[in-house]
């Protein structure tokens, strides 16, 4: 989508799972536990979730320059993600959080094996 279209930039994942053979260039950024630990610690995380055993979020930092370029972002997101996503955005630790720009979430569905 964001070759078809300059208005969008895709914001990288960052994940403790080491790299798959599709990944796509600037799809994902690779951290060991203890990084992620540190950007969760340090509130650097717009979202956390786990899946299969591995850790996703999203960089703020990453996030902001999308936005930064007056881009829309791009956000690869399972469902638990995505509900993590809202549940940072509605506050944390009861804390009123500034809201994201709205955003349109579309979930295309595999099985796992596809996933793989």
């Amino acid at each position: 989508m964001c070759q078809r279209d300059s208005r969008f930039g895709l914001t990288p994942a960052l994940t403790t799972r080491g790299t798959c053979a599709d990944d796509q260039p600037g799809e994902y950024k690779y951290c060991s536990d203890e990084e992620f630990d540190n950007f969760a610690r340090n509130k650097e995380l717009l979202m956390g979730t786990t899946y299969r055993g591995q850790r996703y979020g999203i960089l703020v930092s990453d996030y902001q320059a999308i936005v930064a370029h007056s881009k829309i972002p791009i956000l690869i997101l399972t469902p638990d993600a995505a509900l993590a996503l809202e549940a940072g955005v509605q506050g944390r630790q009861g804390k009123p959080q500034k809201p994201l720009p709205l955003f349109l979430s579309l979930f295309l569905d595999a099985s796992d094996k596809v996933l793989d």
